[in-house]
């Protein structure tokens, strides 16, 4: 009951969850309170771009006890259209679906923090295929495979060590 507490006692009267996979069972299990809020303690609560991340199963348990807290929600918006159809079927609740806000800047910003990689000189004169995905799991013989078949060098982000810039310039200059 911490962030209740929190709130009241610094007279928030907003409070956003999101953005990303805050509604990812795996993610946030151990802190259901923070991410799906079970009573109104603030004048408005809602969700900027919330994930699950992937398709979940509104039956299993997890998802059965805090998806309807949703209810205490002012506003949601999530990342998946999939996922912002599930609530408002399942649950009778208005939900937006919207573009990840990752992608809100315009193209000069994305290039100008790109440049700041220390990879950026690297990568703009390579061709390249770039893995990309929170949960890809593709052996080393695929790669391998896909690579010949393409006559491409096989880079992967790296979501641990990869910095904003280091990561842009990945995709800016892939094949």
């Amino acid at each position: 009951r911490k962030i209740e507490k929190c709130i009241r006692d610094n007279n928030i009267d907003v409070l956003a969850i999101g953005s990303d996979q805050v509604w990812r069972k795996e993610y946030v299990s151990d802190y259901p309170d923070y991410y799906f809020p079970s009573e109104k303690f603030c004048k408005t609560i809602i969700s900027i771009a919330a994930s699950t991340g992937k398709e979940i199963d509104i039956n299993d348990s997890f998802y059965k006890k805090h998806l309807p807290k949703l209810e205490n929600l002012d506003l949601i918006t999530c990342r998946e259209d999939l996922f912002s159809e599930l609530i408002t079927k399942s649950f009778n609740l208005k939900s937006f679906h919207i573009c990840d806000p990752t992608l809100l800047l315009d193209v000069q910003h994305y290039e100008k923090l790109s440049k700041a990689s220390s990879i950026h000189d690297y990568l703009s004169q390579k061709k390249y295929i770039l893995l990309y995905g929170l949960d890809l799991n593709i052996d080393s013989e695929t790669k391998n495979k896909l690579s010949i078949i393409s006559d491409l060098e096989i880079i992967e982000v790296n979501h641990y060590e990869d910095n904003i810039e280091t990561f842009l310039a990945k995709f800016r200059f892939a094949s």
